[in-house]
């Protein structure tokens, strides 16, 4: 009796072109989501929530908006939370070093200065990455002690609302002086 067999090299050939093909499409699927969302876009009035995207553009920076990185930001709260009794920090003088206060990606800019009834403080946030360097402004030596804690506290609050509708994103949210805490 003569059976006829069919090649046998034709069945590989195609189970292992469906397997290259599937392992493509997974591997695309899981760069997009590793990729996906990588920066947090702050407002510099502390008006608006922040924006979540993958790559900062010029427009980005020059509409106001301060780039840091998402992974970065329950390191940012901590850091700025060691800042928020600064007028106590102040009258007893307490020393604060800028090498304390590093990440990856960010830094603060610290500088102490003496003065008669306490010390005041020049406290600059820097954000590095691929779009550049950029500082935000969180105390004036020149003001008052009550008044730059007032200003890092704010930051504060608006950092971890930030984290808060990153954790669990809110639809609908209106946008009005009343999401800002320097506002009365």
């Amino acid at each position: 009796m003569y059976v006829v067999k069919t090649p046998i090299h034709k069945n590989k050939q195609f189970y292992y072109m469906k397997k290259i093909v599937l392992t493509i499409f997974v591997l695309t699927i899981f760069l997009n989501l590793a990729k996906s969302q990588t920066y947090a876009l702050l407002d510099r009035r502390w008006y608006k929530p922040a924006i979540l995207v993958d790559s900062v553009t010029r427009a980005n920076l020059s509409d106001g908006l301060y780039p840091i990185y998402k992974t970065e930001l329950d390191t940012l709260i901590i850091l700025v939370d060691k800042l928020k009794d600064l007028k106590k920090d102040g009258l007893n003088r307490k020393f604060f070093y800028s090498e304390d206060f590093k990440t990856e990606h960010m830094e603060f800019k610290i500088e102490n200065i003496k003065r008669a009834y306490g010390d005041g403080y020049e406290i600059n946030l820097i954000s590095t990455g691929p779009y550049g360097s950029n500082t935000l402004k969180l105390s004036d030596p020149r003001q008052l002690l009550p008044d730059n804690q007032k200003v890092i506290r704010a930051f504060l609050i608006y950092l971890q609302r930030t984290k808060k509708d990153i954790d669990k994103p809110v639809k609908n949210k209106i946008n009005n002086t009343k999401n800002n805490p320097l506002v009365d």
